[in-house]
C-alpha cells in the first residue's frame, strides 16, 4: 500500500507541475460562457434578453 500511495502522490505532483491550471480553468470557464450565450441566442425567447 505504501508503494501505491507514493505513486498516487507522485502522479498528482506531476499533474500539478505539468499543467497551468489557472489558464486551463479560465479557458473552460470562457468556453462554457460562450456555450450559454450561444444557447440563449438560438432560443425562441431571445428578444426578451435584448
Amino acid at each position: 500500500w505504501g508503494n501505491l500511495k507514493q505513486w498516487v502522490f507522485g502522479m498528482i505532483g506531476t499533474l500539478r507541475r505539468r499543467f497551468r491550471w489557472r489558464f486551463l480553468f479560465t479557458g473552460f470557464f470562457l468556453l462554457s460562457m460562450a456555450a450559454v450565450c450561444w444557447n440563449l441566442e438560438t432560443s425562441q425567447s431571445y428578444w426578451i434578453f435584448h
